[in-house]
């Protein structure tokens, strides 16, 4: 979301006129940045982006599948070719469902970092499971999909901090890991 922001800013910054030369390259950056800021702070919610989904298909999505189908939002880090890890004690993701469709049940398959460690899920606010995520089918309520989508919430109980003191900007960099999805899959 925030680099969404600060493209459009770079966007806005590239697009001006450069009448002012007085202004160092520095302080155009300083600037640049401020107004990324302020946008990101600005910016609505990731319900904002769900209408863009395709609606989930019946397969089951593996790793880079998920592009296009799944939108996650707070709580992920950069996704890899096998998945994506969490980041953090909560981690969203959102999916749509076809028109005229009613899910049943969602399947969920991942990895731990460390232990397999009960993870709670909640779909559009409902408790529904607290059990590790390995091979793991959870039963949806009927009429639980409100406006043709599912917010499917993981939060996790102890989630691993592992410190990178040579993180890309030079400081510490701390990342909080506990859950690998690997596999997402929506049934009707």
């Amino acid at each position: 979301m925030r680099s969404l922001a600060l493209a459009f800013a770079i966007t806005l910054f590239t697009s001006s006129t450069y009448a002012d030369d007085d202004n160092s390259l520095e302080e155009r950056r300083q600037s640049l940045m401020e107004t990324a800021q302020t946008l990101a702070n600005e910016m609505t919610g990731f319900e904002d982006y769900i209408p863009n989904l395709k609606p989930f298909p019946k397969r089951v999505l593996i790793g880079e599948d998920v592009k296009g189908y799944v939108l996650f939002a707070d709580g992920w880090h950069r996704g890899e070719s096998e998945g994506r890890w969490s980041d953090g004690s909560s981690s969203k993701i959102y999916l749509r469902v076809p028109p005229g469709k009613q899910p049943f049940r969602v399947y969920v398959h991942g990895r731990y970092y460390r232990d397999e460690e009960a993870t709670r899920v909640i779909v559009n606010g409902n408790l529904l499971s607290e059990v590790p995520l390995i091979h793991h089918n959870i039963d949806l309520p009927p009429g639980i999909a409100k406006d043709g989508q599912l917010e499917i919430e993981f939060q996790h109980i102890t989630p691993l901090a592992i410190s990178d003191s040579a993180g890309l900007s030079g400081e510490e960099d701390i990342r909080r890991y506990e859950f690998f999805l690997v596999r997402v899959h929506v049934l009707y």
